[in-house]
């Protein structure tokens, strides 16, 4: 699994490197993509951003108070081109309310984020009941793992019966197959 926090410095650094740093420590180093610790000197940002994201399964949303700004969700936000990168490539969207931070309405986000403001969002904040937001964070993660693992076998079975349908098909049979929610449906006819 790898992660993408996604964050806007103004206000949630500090718990931004926090969850990090705790996502670290349960799933490894190598789990986590968090752009300060990241992106090495010299880089060129955007494209370590695009790199990433492509890499990456699910991407965390840490909404703080100050997420939804003036200005904020401009064309060059990097906040809102993740955001977008992240729907693109259909990653699993976790939004984070951090430190007092609410989900924000439809009509605030451009049309191309609004769909953020529909998932369900875990609060995670420092205090007292940290470690149990995390345990909530780390649950939905690998319930989403599961589920992810899941759609991974299916696609590799249809993969593999294309594979075998061409085979067929150069013997003259013609091969079909499809998922229906959980079923494998296979039909194969003589030409």
């Amino acid at each position: 699994m790898k992660i993408f926090i996604s964050y806007r410095r103004s206000d949630s650094k500090a718990i931004a490197r926090l969850i990090s740093e705790e996502l670290r420590d349960r799933y490894g180093a190598d789990t986590v993509f968090l752009d300060v610790s990241e992106i090495e000197p010299g880089a060129e940002f955007p494209e370590t951003i695009r790199h990433a994201l492509a890499k990456s399964d699910v991407f965390l949303a840490l909404i703080g108070p100050d997420w939804v700004r003036k200005g904020a969700f401009g064309e060059t936000d990097y906040v809102r081109l993740e955001v977008e990168a992240a729907f693109a490539h259909q990653l699993e969207v976790l939004p984070l309310l951090v430190e007092g931070g609410e989900m924000p309405s439809q009509n605030v986000l451009p049309e191309s984020m609004q769909l953020i403001s529909l998932i369900n969002a875990i609060p995670v904040d420092t205090g007292g009941d940290f470690q149990s937001h995390m345990q909530r964070l780390y649950d939905a993660l690998e319930n989403g793992e599961k589920t992810r693992d899941r759609l991974n076998v299916q696609h590799r079975l249809v993969l593999d019966a294309r594979r075998a349908a061409h085979a067929l098909d150069r013997e003259g049979w013609q091969f079909s197959a499809d998922v229906a929610g959980d079923q494998y449906v296979f039909l194969l006819t003589l030409k």
